[in-house]
């Protein structure tokens, strides 16, 4: 659980998805050792295992944040500076 503050309450239980396992660790030890795993979101098995294992670790989702960016292959984008 995230505390708020020095008030006693708990703000959030979260859990964590991502590539680098060193930084979801860091970052669990930040958040009040939250559940992590290592997922890549272009692997569709992988995220429905990874949710399933967050909905039984934290007894359910309430929230879900997904700050990911894919590019399918083939594609390009390009920076047009001003």
């Amino acid at each position: 659980m995230l505390p708020l503050g020095n008030t006693g309450w708990e703000l959030a239980r979260v859990g964590l998805l991502g590539l680098e396992p060193e930084l979801l660790e860091q970052t669990a030890t930040t958040c009040g050792r939250a559940p992590w795993r290592r997922c890549d979101i272009r692997d569709r098995r992988a995220v429905e295992d990874s949710f399933d294992y967050l909905t039984d670790r934290l007894g359910g989702l309430d929230v879900v944040v997904a700050n990911a960016g894919v590019t399918p292959r083939g594609t390009s984008s390009r920076v047009i500076r001003t």
